[in-house]
């Protein structure tokens, strides 16, 4: 009885280690940050986009274009997306009835789409044998991966070892050819639809905003730049880039450029010997201020904690009416959305889960990206069962209940009320909610304090008046008894 008790228990416990960690899931959601690119003419940074030099004396062969590093990171999420979901789609011959893509209207964008959908349909290297022959990146690889590198290289399952070994593989192949062999549109054909308008919300129409970031800047910005730039490399940065006043790299496209660009050229191995001879500054050191600048920039000027909320409502909601759709339609053959976006539109989305499931968030490096899964399981009894896992950068960060999820996110968006109040609502309120609220509170006690003040006094008054004639009744008693006493006496 006690082996047959046994046996049942193992078998109960593997069905459910089945279910939890084995399930695949029947649909996936993808939102990811375009790949490693050259640094940007935009917001009137340092660099010249017509002779194509940036501040720290360095060439580049356009602006703000994917980078050769750029594409390989999003052709090896391709690869891992065919590892990790091998029943989710069919790879061999792609179906647009499975798999929907979205992009913004940025050209880095469109191509990082075109290279991660080549690595996962049509991959540059088949039929070889994709063995354990290499179970680690070499490190002048770094940044050919993604960030999820980060997690994969302490996983022992095969299928990390097999995406890292084909990975190796394709880069040392793309590094051998002269020409460019992400030939996009040519060597894939699927149709990338762009964002509808309503998809992010920032500078859409949101009057208050530009008021709110602005104040957002004012009031930290320039701690930011004094901790992490002047008081570590003032002097340095002052006679390099040859401005008077300190107040020069408080402006935030100039300081912005600096650290941006930095990161571009640190991240490509470009020859940043010029810039660091003539300052003496530690490569890695400035490299890692820099980083510091931009996740501040990212969670505190772009949005905060309140307003990533808002940016990220609409794509919040549309994740649940996509999955409701999976769950209760099953003539849906969608299985895979892919949302290929920025560092501002993935960024806000990893605020969004930390302010509604208090979850990690993680700095949005290039090809950052996150994972909603929806897996299906069956109880004891055949019910349907569905869940949710939340990966960013392949670190799972979530698994929860579907419903649960679903009412979460619900109650967590911000509603066309909460935005029109925040948008075209009093300033006064939207930069100091606790403020007002605080009045809400502590002006109805004054009034009530002013209230009982008032009736103290008057009821104050009323004793002091009856108190009185209460004295002047028994005087005038006291009189009277006085005279009739001398009356009598008479």
């Amino acid at each position: 009885m006690g082996k047959l008790y046994l046996a049942n228990f193992l078998i109960l416990l593997c069905i459910t280690y089945f279910n939890y960690i084995y399930c695949e899931p029947i649909f996936v959601y993808e939102h990811v940050m375009n790949g490693a690119r050259g640094p940007l003419s935009e917001y009137k940074s340092l660099f010249n986009n017509i002779t194509l030099y940036d501040e720290y004396r360095i060439h580049w062969d356009g602006d703000g274009e994917l980078t050769l590093k750029g594409k390989m990171q999003h052709y090896i999420l391709g690869i891992r997306n065919r590892f990790k979901y091998p029943n989710l789609l069919n790879y061999s011959e792609h179906n647009p009835n499975e798999i929907l893509i979205h992009t913004t209207n940025s050209t880095r964008v469109k191509e990082s789409a075109y290279n991660q959908l080549q690595g996962m349909f049509a991959p540059l290297i088949t039929n070889f044998d994709n063995s354990s022959k290499i179970s680690t990146m070499t490190k002048s690889k770094k940044f050919f991966y993604p960030p999820n590198y980060n997690v994969w290289k302490y996983k022992t399952t095969s299928k990390y070892k097999k995406i890292i070994n084909e990975a190796e593989l394709s880069i040392q192949l793309v590094e051998t050819m002269k020409n460019d062999i992400f030939n996009n549109k040519n060597n894939i054909d699927i149709e990338l639809i762009p964002f509808s308008r309503n998809r992010t919300f920032f500078k859409k129409g949101c009057l208050n905003h530009k008021k709110y970031i602005d104040y957002n800047h004012r009031k930290n910005y320039k701690k930011i730049i004094k901790g992490f730039l002047e008081k570590k490399y003032g002097q340095q940065l002052q006679n390099f880039f040859g401005y008077q006043k300190k107040k020069w790299l408080y402006h935030i496209h100039r300081s912005f450029s600096i650290v941006d660009h930095y990161i571009v050229n640190y991240e490509e191995g470009r020859d940043l010997s010029y810039f660091l001879n003539s300052t003496g500054i530690n490569k890695d050191d400035f490299y890692k201020s820099c980083k510091k600048v931009y996740e501040w920039w990212l969670f505190h000027i772009y949005c905060d904690k309140k307003t990533c909320v808002m940016e990220s409502s609409k794509l919040m909601e549309d994740l649940i009416k996509y999955m409701d759709n999976k769950i209760n339609n099953k003539t849906n053959e969608l299985k895979m959305l892919i949302d290929f976006g920025e560092d501002v539109t993935v960024g806000p989305m990893q605020i969004f889960m930390y302010k509604a499931f208090d979850v990690d968030y993680t700095v949005c490096n290039f090809a950052c990206n996150i994972f909603f899964e929806l897996h299906k399981k069956f109880t004891k009894d055949n019910q349907e069962r569905y869940f949710v896992r939340y990966y960013v950068d392949d670190d799972l960060r979530l698994n929860i209940n579907y419903n649960e999820f679903k009412r979460i996110v619900l109650n967590s968006i911000w509603s066309q009320k909460d935005k029109d109040n925040f948008c075209r609502g009093s300033i006064m309120k939207v930069l100091h909610p606790t403020f007002f609220l605080s009045l809400y509170i502590i002006l109805p006690i004054i009034f009530v304090l002013i209230c009982s003040f008032v009736i103290y006094k008057y009821y104050s008054i009323y004793i002091s008046k009856k108190d009185l004639n209460n004295k002047k009744q028994k005087l005038l008693k006291e009189n009277n008894e006085d005279a009739k006493e001398m009356e009598a006496i008479k």
